[in-house]
């Protein structure tokens, strides 16, 4: 994994590194065993590396951090957040292309 890129390992952390970050967090919420959520991470370092000085770039495994799983309402995954300030302000639901991550990605920087 990315260096940009930090595991989140408990609810606490996630609070701390998340919700109580000033700027714009994304999140990548996966499960170990899905075979999307494998190909997505080489593309999700990808974009930490381009964006990672814009925002914080995070992981979850929902499958193992289960109440994030339920209090964020994750259904399908990979799952992307954009939180901004604490706040939810965008979410990916299985996309797979950075492409459909860019335009809001490079609003950051302004």
């Amino acid at each position: 994994m990315s260096e940009e890129i930090q595991i989140i390992a408990s609810d606490e952390e996630f609070d701390k590194q998340v919700m109580q970050r000033p700027g714009a967090v994304l999140v990548d919420f996966f499960e170990g065993w899905c075979h999307h959520c494998r190909l997505f991470e080489t593309k999700f370092a990808q974009m930490a590396a381009k964006y990672g000085r814009h925002a914080g770039f995070f992981t979850v495994d929902s499958e193992v951090l289960t109440a994030l799983g339920e209090r964020f309402q994750i259904r399908k995954i990979p799952t992307v957040v954009l939180f901004e300030g604490g706040k939810e302000t965008c979410r990916w639901v299985n996309q797979q292309d950075p492409q459909d991550y860019e335009e809001r990605l490079k609003g950051l920087g302004k």
